[in-house]
């Protein structure tokens, strides 16, 4: 079974149940077809550049499209209704996925940064900046807690989610990084690029300590909201938010850490120190 375009195509994938597939071409269509070959594929028009990417939403009711046109589209995958645009990149999109719970989608940009974008529409991206070059790429972990993106600038970066904190750079490649994939366990990443090697990283321990009561209790510094809005260019809203988040953390994290520390012993009758 052979599908076709009118133009090349740019990538392809089942939707969640396998009785669908997706495609996107440099026709700027994406065509949504039975995967057994039946009938006229659904054909999604209206980016006015070539598709880069196309995938299905975890419970298939759904395609994120992203495009040279500098939008991603999100469909009705039975083609219903008009796509929603998200807007706000400078530069053409390479790369769009939604989150494992299909309420967020991360995209990818010429521009260098990545984008992460409520699903219906609401309220603005969260912008990740920090990659030197093209993003190719992003995806969500399995567990939807990070985000993995690769550059042309030869470099891996996984972030948290929420845009907390400092993105993890991995490092090693000699060329530019063009695939990377998360281990369904979120415990590892594998990455391809033109140097013909491909890296496994399994230390990811740095981001999973997020979550570390020992690392909150111990933490002496939560990011000033003016600090917030320069470094990660986040509305006011969200940097104030992001502290507060952080100040309760380490609150709740020092009381855990003092109900669990051991009383001190006591000293013996008539003992004293020498």
């Amino acid at each position: 079974m052979v599908l076709t375009h009118p133009d090349g195509l740019s990538s392809a994938a089942f939707s969640p149940d396998g009785k669908r597939i997706v495609t996107a071409s440099w026709d700027k269509t994406a065509r949504v077809w039975n995967a057994d070959g039946t009938s006229e594929p659904l054909v999604l028009r209206g980016h006015e550049a070539g598709i880069t990417s196309a995938t299905f939403s975890p419970d298939g009711k759904r395609i994120v499209t992203a495009s040279w046109d500098k939008t991603a589209r999100v469909w009705n995958a039975d083609g219903t209704g008009e796509p929603l645009v998200l807007r706000g990149h400078e530069g053409g999109i390479l790369s769009a996925a939604f989150s494992p719970d299909g309420k967020r989608i991360v995209t990818g940009s010429e521009d260098k940064t990545v984008r992460v974008w409520n699903a219906d529409g609401a309220g603005e991206p969260l912008v990740l900046r920090g990659h030197e070059h093209v993003v190719q790429g992003a995806a969500f972990s399995p567990d939807g807690k990070r985000i993995v993106t690769w550059s042309e600038d030869k470099t891996v970066r996984i972030w948290n989610a929420d845009g907390t904190g400092e993105s993890m750079v991995l490092r090693g490649s000699d060329s530019a990084i063009h695939s990377v994939a998360f281990s369904p366990d979120g415990n590892r990443i594998v990455a391809t690029s033109n140097d013909k090697a491909v890296r496994v990283w399994t230390d990811l321990d740095p981001l999973r300590g997020v979550d570390d009561p020992k690392l909150w209790a111990a933490t002496t510094y939560c990011m000033p909201i003016e600090r917030r809005i320069e470094l990660l260019r986040v509305p006011e809203a969200l940097a104030r938010t992001h502290q507060e988040a952080c100040l309760r953390h380490v609150e709740q994290a020092r009381a855990a850490a003092s109900e669990q520390a051991p009383a001190p012993a006591s000293r013996p009758h008539g003992s004293a120190d020498r």
